[in-house]
């Protein structure tokens, strides 16, 4: 049985340290849904897949001027088991081909290897905002070179909140 909605959007919002490998932790505000220039967002309600039903995480590139949608759960082609790492656990999860093609033609397009510090990731769950995260320069050198593989790593602070994540991401890739 999948866990509630509810259940897992108090885990992962509770749990302090939600990361994405290349990305750095920055915490979230009180602009949660307004852009840097304080102008409300018109594209942060799609989170609807291909087959039309909603997707319980979305991941955004949140510019200087726009946001735009990077994945969601639809387009992860792998979730991989839980680890225990430096007493964290990992969920490493594989964007699709497409999905990992879209995501570095963003980055690129909207100049992210040349002012990175104006950009952050914004993961939702559920419609509610997550976390957001300072993008390193590893991964915005990765993706300007062609070199990234479509990997990311989310971690957390406990097993549990690591394996409700970890579900809801293989239903959300069904």
């Amino acid at each position: 049985m999948s866990p509630s909605r509810r259940t897992v959007l108090r885990a992962v919002t509770s749990t302090a340290a939600l990361a994405l490998t290349g990305c750095q932790g920055a915490g979230t505000g009180d602009s949660m849904d307004t852009d840097r220039n304080g102008s409300e967002s018109a594209t942060t309600s799609h989170n609807e897949g291909t087959t039309g039903r909603e997707k319980r995480f979305v991941v955004w590139l949140d510019g200087p001027d726009e946001r735009h949608l990077l994945f969601d759960g639809g387009d992860v082609r792998n979730v991989g088991a839980v680890k225990e790492r430096s007493g964290r656990y990992s969920v490493p999860i594989t964007l699709s081909d497409e999905a990992t093609a879209s995501v570095s033609e963003t980055f690129r397009t909207d100049g992210v290897d040349e002012d990175r510090e104006a950009f952050e990731i914004v993961v939702e769950f559920d419609g509610e905002e997550t976390g957001r995260y300072d993008i390193a320069g590893s991964l915005a050198a990765e993706i300007a070179e062609g070199d990234w593989d479509g990997q990311f790593l989310l971690v957390v602070d406990d097993r549990d909140t690591a394996e409700k994540v970890r579900q809801a991401l293989v239903t959300d890739s069904e």
